[in-house]
């Protein structure tokens, strides 16, 4: 190929638009890590409102301390959790491909639209 048909280098991003990317990516990483590590602080808030409630014995889920004494609820959600983490390494191998093969458009639109999934999926759940 010659000097002639070679294209120009595209443009250096701006010291600007650098310090936006990695504001936005840490503001971006502080919001949304919470849904991954958070998720033991919202046990006692899903068993208060019944979820996997029909674990539990009868008599347990009428009392004020029902949370503490309802353990296959509490069990049930701590496993939900464990596996989101066994499993999160395995995305992130996938969003890495799709990263490398399509961009981060691509990667950023499917995240959003599992997260958007995800949220529907969690205002879905039932108690009991």
């Amino acid at each position: 190929m010659s000097d002639s048909k070679k294209k120009p280098l595209p443009a250096a991003p701006s010291d600007l638009r650098i310090a936006v990317t990695i504001g936005l990516a840490m503001l971006e990483t502080l919001l949304f890590s919470g849904l991954f590590y958070g998720v033991v602080s919202l046990v006692p808030v899903l068993n208060d409102r019944g979820v996997y409630g029909h674990l539990c014995a009868p008599n347990v889920t009428a009392g004020a301390n029902a949370t503490a004494r309802c353990s296959a609820a509490r069990d049930q959600i701590t496993l939900a959790f464990t596996i989101t983490q066994v499993v999160t390494p395995f995305g992130n191998v996938a969003s890495g491909f799709i990263l490398d093969r399509w961009g981060f458009r691509v990667v950023k639109t499917i995240a959003a639209a599992l997260f958007g999934l995800g949220s529907l999926c969690f205002t879905l759940v039932q108690p009991g």
